[in-house]
């Protein structure tokens, strides 16, 4: 560029530069004032508009969507309550349908529901996660009802009788061995709940102290160390002493907690069985020797061989010798007998015994003998105490058909179900599950799993259980997955069909 050249640009620069200043000491007229402040408004109101809108979206749907999850769970809980006074109220009254299915599947599709509620986070509070972990514990699944006990002590901070509460439900659990835990682990939460309660002075704390340390005796003296055991309920027995004492206490509270200490352990090492009568006798007769019991053996696969010879024996009486007191009560030997020649009418006579083996399960060990019958297999299933007698006893008749057929039994009724053809598959069921299990109640089942949730996708495969004629069918909805468990009596017709949660 020439010398003139620049010279013309300095000058054509400063006579813009008078003009601008021109302009701006040249006095506004109403328009441009109402212009200027009209244009500040609109700033303002898109500033307002967009801090609404983020506020929106980061901070007030949010927290309506999760008041509205947990609304949504507090209910589905308490659904789950209502169904389990239900059940009981039914075993209670001897109702032959309580123990059809038809509640369990209610039941599980609810806990799935919960559950997934539950997973999503600052959905449960302490409160909830203790709940769902009794709900766990009601339905005998120990090892998802500790992950909830452990998360309802992570969140509960300033209420120290809920920490209790949730010390000594894990105390419980740890004392048991569930999901690897040890006796030391057990013994620190409990003594950490009576720490938390001793430090109150509430007629609810004083309450739960009770509470607490009964449970820890009657854990200890079945499956821990019976000297803590004793000394527990000892110290639960003068707590409830002093508890008496406040008259705004219930009688009948009192005496529930007092018959429970003293009739709670009558089968645990702790047990205080009363004198038997003894019988006049001539003087110089030899005394009378018991029969002696089959647990002399110390192998327990020896034992459960035993048991299976006497039951083909028919000698009930010495079966029933063998069991604790709370197993003869549940399974008196009149009711034994009955389940044998029923088992036995469907199998037909037995024939040797192929195979006996362990089977554990939440850390507690099953004996099952499988022996081959006439007609068909049967399963005799045997758990037991320290001192080798029978606490438990389950016997099946099993189906001569194999895994894979089952399975593929299994998953055609589970495509009829889910097609919604509700005769299709009540055809499949035997004579009691029809009665019990009718086509509005399986209708009405998919649409509460559908409620739980969302819409039914595909089955997924089914799988047959080691021991027992059931296929798990996993069954994969919008929401998540739930298990269709349907059970074949020995002619391969459908003897349960229940839905569980999936793990």
């Amino acid at each position: 560029m020439s010398h003139d050249e620049i010279v013309e640009e300095l000058a054509r620069l400063a006579e813009t530069t008078t003009h601008l200043k021109n302009q701006l000491d040249k006095p506004k007229s109403k328009l441009d004032n109402f212009k200027e402040y009209a244009g500040v408004v609109s700033l303002l109101l898109s500033l307002a508009t967009g801090f609404f809108a983020v506020y929106t979206a980061f901070f007030a749907e949010p927290a309506k969507s999760r008041a509205e999850a947990q609304g949504k769970l507090h209910d589905t809980l308490a659904q789950i309550v209502t169904l389990d006074q239900e059940y009981m109220h039914e075993i209670q009254q001897g109702d032959p349908s309580a123990n059809n299915g038809a509640l369990e599947s209610r039941r599980n599709i609810l806990l799935q529901q919960a559950e997934d509620l539950a997973s999503k986070s600052g959905i449960a509070s302490a409160d909830d996660q203790l709940s769902l972990g009794n709900s766990y514990m009601f339905g005998s699944r120990y090892e998802p009802a500790l992950v909830h006990f452990k998360a309802a002590l992570a969140l509960t901070t300033s209420d120290p009788i809920a920490k209790a509460n949730a010390e000594t439900q894990l105390g419980r659990l740890e004392l048991y061995g569930i999901s690897g835990s040890t006796p030391q682990q057990g013994r620190q939460s409990f003594d950490d709940a009576e720490k938390l309660l001793d430090k109150v002075d509430s007629r609810q704390s004083r309450i739960a102290l009770v509470q607490s340390i009964s449970i820890r005796s009657l854990v200890e003296c079945t499956v821990g160390d019976p000297v803590l055991g004793q000394r527990a309920r000892t110290r639960a027995q003068d707590k409830l002493t002093l508890l008496s004492n406040d008259p705004a206490i219930s009688p009948q509270l009192i005496d529930i907690y007092r018959t429970g200490l003293v009739t709670g352990f009558a089968n645990s090492h702790c047990s205080e069985p009363l004198p038997a009568a003894t019988p006049p006798r001539a003087s110089g007769a030899a005394p009378s020797t018991a029969l002696p019991s089959v647990s002399a053996s110390p192998n327990k696969i020896e034992l459960s061989n035993e048991m299976m010879r006497l039951l083909v024996a028919k000698d009930y009486a010495g079966f029933e010798r063998n069991m604790t007191a709370t197993a003869q009560a549940q399974l008196p030997e009149s009711h034994l007998r009955y389940i044998w020649e029923q088992v036995s009418a469907v199998t037909g006579t037995y024939q040797k015994t192929l195979s006996t083996k362990t089977n554990v399960v939440n850390n507690a060990t099953y004996y099952i003998v499988h022996a081959q019958c006439e007609r068909a297999l049967v399963n005799l299933a045997l758990a037991y105490d320290g001192a080798s007698r029978v606490t438990f006893v389950l016997l099946t008749p099993l189906s001569l058909s194999s895994k894979i057929d089952m399975e593929h039994r299994a998953l055609r009724v589970a495509t009829q179900f889910f097609q919604q053809d509700f005769i299709g598959t009540a055809s499949n069921f035997d004579a009691n599950l029809k009665a019990q299990l009718t086509v509005g109640q399986l209708q009405s089942s998919l649409m509460q799993a559908n409620s739980a949730l969302g819409k039914f996708d595909h089955v997924v495969g089914g799988v047959k259980d080691r021991d027992l004629d059931f296929v798990d069918v996993l069954c994969k909805f919008e929401g998540g997955n739930l298990v269709l468990r349907v059970i074949f009596d020995p002619d391969l017709k459908i003897s349960g069909f229940v839905f569980v949660p999936h793990k």
